[in-house]
């Protein structure tokens, strides 16, 4: 890891000058009072639908059409002050300062407050503060396989979802734009009866309305402010929520939302299954899900909010027909949304719901991707590709599995 890590500090921070149209701008967000890294910021480009994330490094890099120049970036963050910056002035000091606000408990009186009603009005007015209508998001998205302590298989793709609206349940439909893919170095291997993207998007618990979002459920929780801070220059409640005694899992959610209309904006959750059940994938494979992780992060964009980053990590053990340990499989998914539109629902040429996305046929575009906004390598998206080119040149794999090349 070593090795990784010194890759990612040497990152420049600024370069321009990706062909006659556009430049891609790089930049750090640093917190303004102690100077370290501001994790995941949201950085927009105001009145287009544009925007990227930043790693947890804070660093950031999005392509901008040429007649951009001149214009300004909004630097946003949970816990920060947002920051307009010109365009003009980030290329001559790439680093951007956040003044952080986070107020906990202990250091304020807060009357009136009661956590599990403010999430209940949340659920409630969720057809007020996110998009009911059909629109579009164009993004990266990146998921990946790790067998034991080695990443075995990546596909990354430049994908648009059409979404129904926030009313509409399961109203998914989605584009493969462009994609690339290494090998599948897999020892543990089955039939894949659903596609990775479809069941990645129903982990977003804001849009789907899962665990505690669903009015059903909310009483199986516990639910505690922790704290005020700010988010886009809104003020935003800190809260809590720990799924309430069960013997078979653990279950806490960090939830933000603005104080004024109860938007939820953000929730980062852990699960952790205290009593693994094996479940048959073929006659020699079983799995149990162990657990998992999540985050969702949303924007606000003309008055309504919207997907702007999402991850889901699951954790499972593996076991053949016997019983015996085969090891541990992790599933990783990614998704960073670049642009916003409010468009009619249909999309052509859209992905089947079934199968596996990764046996998808689709040529490899090296200069599409070379000016493509692929988001900053994190730590663990550099582990990846280390651990893949270990076996073969990442990049060769990418050629290889479009036929550009052949495998031989």
């Amino acid at each position: 890891m070593k090795s990784v890590v010194i890759f990612l500090l040497a990152i420049p921070l600024l370069t321009y000058g990706q062909g006659e149209a556009n430049f891609k701008l790089k930049g750090a967000i640093r917190n303004a009072r102690t100077g370290e890294p501001v994790p995941n910021a949201h950085v927009r480009l105001p009145n287009h639908r544009l925007g990227v994330s930043a790693n947890e490094e804070g660093i950031f890099s999005m392509i901008i059409d040429e007649s951009f120049k001149n214009q300004s970036l909004v630097f946003s963050c949970i816990g920060y002050k947002n920051k307009t910056v010109k365009i003009q002035d980030i290329l001559k000091n790439g680093v951007i300062q956040l003044q952080d606000t986070i107020i906990t408990l202990q250091n304020v009186v807060v009357t009136a407050v009661d956590p599990e009603a403010i999430m209940r009005s949340a659920i409630r007015k969720s057809a007020t503060n996110y998009a009911v209508n059909p629109y579009h998001l164009k993004a990266f998205y990146r998921t990946s396989f790790k067998e034991n302590d080695s990443y075995v298989r990546l596909f990354e793709a430049a994908v648009t979802i059409a979404d129904k609206g926030f009313e509409q349940s399961g109203g998914y439909q989605a584009v493969v734009t462009q994609y690339r893919k290494s090998h599948d170095y897999r020892q543990i291997k089955w039939r894949q009866g659903s596609n990775f993207l479809f069941n990645y998007l129903k982990k977003d618990r804001i849009r789907n309305r899962r665990f505690f979002l669903n009015k059903k459920l909310t009483k199986n929780y516990h639910y505690a402010l922790e704290g005020i801070t700010e988010f886009d220059g809104q003020e935003i409640y800190w809260i809590t929520v720990k799924l309430k005694d069960s013997a078979a899992v653990s279950y806490k959610a960090n939830v933000y939302l603005r104080s004024k209309d109860h938007a939820i904006v953000a929730i980062d959750d852990a699960t952790i299954i205290k009593r693994p059940k094996p479940y048959g994938l073929s006659d020699s494979l079983q799995i149990a899900f162990t657990g998992g992780e999540t985050q969702v992060k949303y924007v606000d964009i003309d008055g309504k909010l919207y997907l702007s980053y999402s991850s889901a990590l699951s954790r499972h053990d593996a076991f053949d027909a016997a019983g015996n340990s085969k090891g541990t499989l992790d599933m990783y998914d990614e998704m960073v949304v670049y642009e916003t539109a409010p468009v009619a629902y249909k999309v052509a040429g859209k992905v089947k719901k079934g199968g596996d996305i990764y046996l998808a046929d689709y040529p490899y575009d090296e200069e599409f991707w070379q000016g493509f906004n692929i988001p900053v390598d994190t730590e663990r998206s550099l582990r990846i590709k280390y651990d893949l080119n270990k076996r073969e040149d990442l990049e060769m794999q990418f050629k290889k599995n479009s036929g550009a090349i052949s495998k031989d």
